[in-house]
């Protein structure tokens, strides 16, 4: 008998009101014809891979992007029938997706509720006004207020807030105040990502032109151990390197990744991970809507890991969270022979305090988290 197939799905959503200021992701803003557009090849993309996977039972679905809510409810809500149409989505499946402030007003959110979608990370970002216009985002911090008082008025008992700090010019006491904020609306889940200034942004060549200034490192760590500090607090431990919760509300869509489980990305510029083998598709949303219109395959890109990267891969993707990595887990996967080699590179790591052997897991310690990268590279 065939064993079942579980696989969490990503959908793609690219467009947005505006480009922020920071961001380098695959988004851009677009006019409704191509909105409409590539919607339609999304539903293509869906048909298609139901073909090869239809069937398969699916725990979790994340809408992401750009923005899904410049989206109107019924078109999100028109997708996620066509996915339960074309998998078996868990009946306690996470069904998440993103929102920006200025594009979740109450109506969107009760029917988005009313049609399945059970979890909701805001893009917040910070609630000091400044720093929203410096960031180049499109909403205040008192929409934000406003936005989760509609996603709890609409039933959203699982709500995130994404946060970014150590931006040019903030101080450890601004982060608290944005933090203190932000933990007032008593959320389940919280992102807290340290800025990356991304080449080609429009912050980042402030920075390089002498114009603002990035934030010294010691305020940048002390900015994270104020976020450990005030989440721990208000009841949200952390679980992955910038992400924290209440027990039982991790985002389970994430954990797929950081434990190098099966998904299906769709969309343009969407990774899946399926049979160990791993594939993009293509990144430019007319190149993607294209390609589906002539009855073609979205994908442009794929690999098949040879068995001591994907090792590497999943002992990165793991030493993100807390907990770490099995290392039971990865024998069954990898075999013993290459788990001995990983521990064997790890030992001096060990010895310098880096990474430490914690019952069945090898994680980071708290002086290696911010190390990840470096770790990661003496292991391979």
């Amino acid at each position: 008998m065939r064993a079942q197939r579980h696989l969490s799905v990503y959908v793609h959503l690219p467009f947005c009101a505006r480009k922020c200021h920071y961001c380098d992701f695959n988004s851009r803003p677009a006019p409704p014809a191509d909105r409409a557009r590539y919607l339609d090849a999304l539903h293509r993309e869906i048909d298609r891979r139901a073909e090869m996977l239809g069937g398969s039972h699916v725990p979790t679905i994340f809408f992401g992007g750009g923005t899904p809510t410049i989206y109107e409810a019924r078109e999100l809500v028109r997708l996620l029938r066509r996915l339960r149409d074309a998998f078996f989505v868990e009946p306690d499946a996470e069904v998440a997706t993103e929102a920006n402030p200025e594009t979740a007003d109450d109506a969107k959110l009760t029917a988005l509720r009313e049609a399945g979608f059970n979890r909701i990370s805001l893009g917040a970002q910070s609630f000091d006004d400044a720093e929203l216009t410096l960031l180049g985002r499109g909403h205040t911090a008192r929409q934000t207020e406003r936005a989760v008082a509609g996603a709890r008025a609409a039933g959203f008992e699982n709500l995130s807030l994404d946060l970014i700090y150590a931006l040019p010019g903030q101080t450890v006491k601004g982060w608290r105040a944005t933090l203190e904020r932000a933990l007032a609306l008593q959320p389940e889940h919280l992102s807290a990502y340290g800025l990356e200034l991304a080449a080609g942004t429009p912050l980042a060549a402030r920075v390089e032109e002498g114009e603002i200034a990035p934030v010294p490192e010691g305020e940048h760590l002390g900015m994270r151990e104020v976020t450990g500090e005030l989440c721990s607090i208000a009841g949200l431990q952390r679980y992955e390197i910038s992400n924290y919760a209440r027990p039982g509300f991790e985002c389970r869509h994430n954990l797929t990744y950081w434990r190098n489980e099966p998904y299906l990305g769709l969309g343009a510029g969407a990774w899946s991970y399926l049979d160990g083998e791993r594939a993009m598709n293509l990144r430019d949303p007319d190149d993607y809507c294209a390609a589906l219109e002539r009855g073609g395959d979205a994908r442009d890109y794929s690999e098949r890991l040879d068995p001591d990267d994907a090792l590497l891969e999943a002992v990165m993707m793991g030493l993100r969270m807390t907990a770490g990595v099995s290392l039971d887990g990865l024998r069954a996967r990898y075999g013993r022979e290459r788990v001995e080699g990983l521990l064997a590179r790890a030992e001096p790591l060990a010895e310098m305090g880096l990474v430490e052997i914690a019952g069945d897991h090898l994680r980071l310690t708290a002086t290696g988290e911010p190390l990840h990268s470096e770790v990661v590279v003496r292991l391979a």
